[in-house]
């Protein structure tokens, strides 16, 4: 990823691919910052920016950048790759440094959060952090309470009916305060004793319940959040299939040069899209055949890859966010410009780009 991206992912708010942790929020250019509780404890990890990249069809990497000026990231930096669980001594080695564990184990396991979670928008990683117990200033969630209410309640319409299956059957006698504590159980996934006989009728494993329930959960409202991008990203889809997006006139290799850079990314953008659509055709058809026709087998089917689906979606959201991020500056400026075209150029070498380093230079 090349400076001038980076430096659009900070400055333009898509905090579902970039998660910036540092003690300030600084003002791209300038020297301006205000402050705010440290979101990591360790000193050497202050100024850390954890960012998701999509690579390969369905790979989604979370990287922890370490910027070497903290209040203008794009001058470079170094970063690792963060798995699902983070050894003390793989931060070590990377820092090339002896770490206190007492400051550094609370900071490892914020990290193993940020990488276990397939997307950083706001509401899924506000709750992920909130179900975790960890706890962290609300300032790092760009979510207002009223937000993740309607977000709340919307996902739990949708648990609704399958907390119904867990009640004996009363018809419309079942009293709605009694469904709605179901409904706050599936939802918390913090009771084996409930979901257990709920988890068998479904199928699901043996200790794997409440990871398959969260995930179909995250399904849904990556369902919400692709849709929403859709008219916008149907425009990206035109402007990329347009000879029109160059001035008539211009010269054959820049021409040779745009084609090149545009196929690939309208290949991938409609391998994304196309994808997602895929899982959530089959996700919504397992849960209305439950719902209206009282057939649990699709449903059943879907739960034993909503933990794929989740993470993968999360992978085509990653660079789906990444080029609607490129396209709004391209935009800005005027048709055939350089920097048009050099950023169209960098987001197809990035994503053409699958190697992956421990520790390198510039921006990630």
């Amino acid at each position: 990823m090349s400076a001038a991206q980076l430096n659009l992912l900070l400055s333009s708010g898509s905090s579902s691919i970039v998660f910036d942790a540092r003690p300030v929020d600084a003002k791209v250019g300038t020297a301006t910052a205000a402050k705010r509780e440290p979101f990591f404890r360790h000193s050497l990890l202050k100024n850390a920016i954890v960012m998701k990249s999509a690579e390969g069809q369905s790979d989604l990497r979370t990287r922890l950048f370490l910027p070497f000026d903290s209040t203008r990231a794009s001058r470079g930096g170094v970063s690792m790759t963060c798995g699902n669980s983070m050894s003390q001594q793989e931060i070590e080695t990377f820092f090339d440094a002896k770490l206190d564990k007492s400051v550094i184990e609370g900071d490892l396991r914020k990290i193993e959060i940020l990488a276990r979670t397939p997307s950083f928008a706001p509401f899924l990683l506000r709750d992920a952090f909130e179900r975790s117990g960890q706890k962290v200033g609300a300032q790092y969630f760009r979510v207002s309470e009223t937000e993740v209410a309607e977000l709340k309640s919307l996902l739990k319409a949708k648990l609704k009916p399958l907390a119904a299956m867990a009640l004996p059957s009363a018809g419309s006698a079942v009293e709605s305060t009694k469904l709605d504590m179901l409904v706050n159980k599936l939802w918390d996934l913090n009771d084996a004793e409930f979901l257990q006989p709920f988890a068998h009728a479904l199928k699901i494993p043996d200790g794997e319940t409440t990871d398959v329930l969260y995930a179909w959960i995250g399904v849904s409202y990556f369902n919400r959040e692709f849709t929403k991008r859709q008219t916008v990203l149907r425009t990206f889809a035109e402007w990329l299939a347009s000879k029109a997006a160059l001035p008539q006139g211009t010269r054959e290799d820049v021409v040779a040069q745009f084609e090149q850079d545009r196929k690939p990314v309208r290949d991938r953008i409609r391998g994304s899209w196309s994808a997602a659509g895929g899982i959530f055709d089959k996700f919504n058809s397992s849960y209305d055949r439950l719902i209206q026709h009282s057939d649990a087998s699709l449903f059943v089917d879907y739960l034993k890859r909503a933990r794929l689906d989740f993470h993968t979606l999360g992978a085509h959201l990653a660079f789906i966010e990444q080029s609607l991020c490129v396209f709004a500056a391209i935009q800005k400026e005027k048709s055939g410009s350089q920097l048009g075209a050099d950023l169209l150029r960098d987001l197809a070498i990035s994503m053409r780009s699958s190697s992956d380093s421990q520790r390198g230079q510039a921006a990630a």
